[in-house]
């Protein structure tokens, strides 16, 4: 008689892979013993491993912040040191010597804060943005980096912040700042420096428009600029008894103008100061020139007849509107009026079309360009808006070009300019003049939309510009142009934009000019706000580093959360791939102790069935 042994090694098999699970102290050894553990096992553990590489990169980026913060902390304390000095010096009387060791003290702290805007950590640039191998702040002040701040990848799909781009740092825009702009002509009571012996008194509100003027006869005054609400206009005002209308009178005449959207104060120098009733806008303009002329064309205006108010180069005339040259240095040269699109939208790209930034329609105008090229040689240049094409004709050329009044871009504004100034003969093929011009001139629009117009060929350029709307000088109508770019206009007193070192430049030109107001009358410093404003621009600044600071300790936190979440689901995922594929040593314990004695039964039982045989039954 013959038992079968099939069933001995199918026990032997379970037994001994029971044994394996709980010598090794796992469920399974290779994947194919179970497909389905296997491969939540390596997703865990995948997981766990992506987990510890975010822990590290989270505690990188840690690092950076808290130097961020602590950089941007040292900086608000130079930059309080900075302002202090200033308040000093204006408190009381200096000496040249005085003045000029006040002044290498300024420049130590600037120094200082060129040093701590070029913090290094592991190699790497704190304010540069994404361009973290260069330094973010050349020796002239300029920004070198990029807008793109660093970030850690938090999950598969969500990336984080943790540093503050130096673009947003030191050339920023703050949407609580109210736009502030003055005149810069000091305007002298007349009447009382006719008198014996004079008296050298600035105008008041309450002083007739014949103690500022001195001119006892019909006086207009001739108002232009752009409203807060982005609409520009031109307005007169005519004043037929000067010595029975109060300045006060003039100034309530310049608040309707604007149509009540900004306040009118009169300095203490006798300087008109508008201010934006909202904040954060960066379109207040404002001109305004007097004569005892009425006319409809101010470029008409006598000389001698001119009441001044804004002067803002020794050059220009003060019935200068938007025909003024832009202010060269070295071989750059820029505008002053920002091409700023909204509130929401911020300034103007080389992608803006001028539409988005224009206070009316572009159709049938005509901006004209005109100056000298890098060799000296006169421009005469125009642009003409049409319905889907716009005409350039740059130099006795004439090119079509793409895009009518509503679709004109800048970059395309940048591409004429090129061509216009770099002494290319046009040969009537747009894109192939663009191409040789751009290696001679280089036009771009700066992070405040600003115009740069940059001359390749020489440090010290020949070139002159000026762009101007063909209606600006027409006063016959209450419209103001739709665009300007650079003009004889009210200096900023405050933006909402930043640039720190600028403002810190200015801040100690006017220590070493003696400055404390704006004066149009110190040649080369026209459009300097003084000491004053110079302490009001330092505050700004320093308000703007402070948010700045705040931002980060916000990243900060966030990264201290991740670093909490990475940390908490680490040990959870631990725990799990424990759970999932180590072996439960009390259940496999009993298991085998079942399997063992089900066996041990089976080989008693198969033993005592082979002794059996039919000599047990005779």
């Amino acid at each position: 008689m013959q038992i079968s042994n099939s069933y001995n090694p199918v026990l032997r098999q379970k037994i001994n892979k029971v044994s394996e699970q709980i010598s090794s102290g796992k469920k399974i050894s290779k994947g194919f013993e179970d497909a389905s553990l296997f491969k939540k096992t390596i997703d865990l553990d995948s997981d766990i491993q992506f987990n510890s590489r975010l822990k590290e990169s989270a505690e990188h980026a840690k690092a950076v912040a808290q130097y961020t913060d602590s950089t941007l902390g040292q900086m608000v304390d130079t930059l309080d040191t900075f302002k202090s000095k200033l308040l000093a010096y204006g408190g009381r009387v200096h000496s040249t010597t005085s003045r000029e060791a006040l002044v290498d003290e300024l420049k130590s702290l600037r120094s200082h804060l060129y040093s701590l805007a070029n913090t290094q950590v592991d190699g790497e640039y704190l304010f540069s943005g994404t361009n973290s191998k260069i330094p973010p702040i050349d020796g002239e002040g300029n920004y070198q980096g990029n807008n793109k701040p660093l970030t850690i990848t938090t999950d598969r799909f969500q990336k984080q912040e943790y540093s503050i781009d130096g673009e947003s740092l030191f050339l920023g825009y703050d949407r609580n700042i109210h736009s502030q702009v003055s005149t810069n002509v000091r305007k002298l009571n007349q009447t009382s420096l006719q008198q014996t012996p004079p008296k050298e008194e600035y105008i008041t509100l309450d002083d007739s428009i014949l103690d500022m003027t001195g001119k006892n006869e019909p006086t207009t005054f001739y108002l232009s600029g752009t409203r807060p609400d982005g609409t520009s206009f031109k307005h007169k005002f005519q004043v037929d008894d000067p010595a029975n209308v109060k300045v006060s009178d003039l100034a309530e005449e310049i608040r309707l103008a604007f149509n009540d959207e900004v306040t009118v104060e009169l300095s203490n120098n006798g300087q008109f100061i508008i201010r934006d009733k909202e904040s954060g806008n960066g379109k207040l303009n404002f001109f305004m020139v007097g004569s005892t002329e009425n006319v409809d064309d101010i470029s008409q205006l006598s000389q001698d007849n001119l009441i001044e108010f804004v002067k803002t180069g020794s050059d220009i005339s003060a019935n200068t509107m938007d025909t003024a040259k832009f202010r060269k240095d070295g071989n750059l040269l820029k505008s002053n009026v920002q091409q700023f699109i909204s509130v929401d939208e911020g300034y103007a790209t080389s992608s803006t079309t001028l539409d988005e930034v224009a206070s009316g329609s572009l159709l049938n105008r005509t901006l004209n360009i005109e100056g000298k090229n890098i060799n000296g040689e006169d421009v005469t240049a125009s642009l003409t808006f049409g319905e889907n094409t716009t005409t350039a004709t740059i130099n006795g050329a004439t090119y079509q070009l793409e895009g009518g009044a509503k679709d004109f871009t800048y970059q395309q504004l940048n591409e004429v300019l090129e061509i216009a100034f770099s002494g290319v003969s046009g040969s009537g093929n747009f894109s192939s003049d663009v191409i040789t011009a751009e290696k001679y001139v280089d036009v771009r629009l700066n992070s405040h939309g600003e115009l740069e117009i940059r001359d390749l060929t020489s440090s010290t350029s020949k070139m002159e510009v000026a762009i101007y709307d063909s209606g600006v000088h027409d006063f016959s109508t209450n419209e103001g142009v739709p665009i300007s770019f650079n003009s004889n206009k009210a200096i900023d007193f405050d933006r909402p934009t930043v640039d720190i070192f600028k403002s810190i430049d200015d801040a100690i030109e006017a220590v070493e000019q003696d400055l404390y107001h704006p004066d149009s009358s110190r040649v080369g410093f026209e459009d300097n706000l003084g000491l004053q404003g110079a302490i009001d621009n330092i505050t700004h600044v320093t308000d703007h580093i402070t948010k700045e600071r705040a931002e980060i300790g916000a990243k900060m936190q966030n990264i201290n959360y991740t670093l909490d979440r990475v940390e908490a689901l680490t040990v959870n995922m631990k725990m799990v791939q424990t759970e999932t594929i180590s072996t439960d040593f009390a259940e496999a314990s009993s298991y085998f102790q079942a399997l063992s004695l089900n066996y041990q039964a089976m080989l008693q039982t198969v033993a005592k069935v082979q002794n059996l045989s039919l000599v047990n039954y005779l």
